[in-house]
């Protein structure tokens, strides 16, 4: 269930972005806005102090072949 405040804040975004929302569209809109914040909510609860930060969750490294010199291809 949304709150009012959540439907109030779809209707400004989209009054900002000039969008004419319906009904359903306004309270489908503010249904999904409510649940990606409470989403956010959950994130901002998990303990992370002692996690080091990470720039990708696996470790990247490039996967390229070595350099073997070869002939040329002919001119004609």
């Amino acid at each position: 269930m949304t709150s009012k405040n959540t439907e109030e804040l779809v209707q400004y975004v989209a009054h900002l972005a000039r969008l004419e929302l319906g009904g359903q569209e306004l309270h489908k809109l503010a249904a999904q806005l409510d649940g990606i914040l409470g989403f956010i909510a959950k994130l901002n609860e998990a303990d992370i102090k002692d996690t080091a930060p990470t720039s990708h969750i696996l470790p990247l490294n490039n996967v390229l072949r070595d350099d073997v010199h070869t002939g040329s291809l002919p001119a004609s």
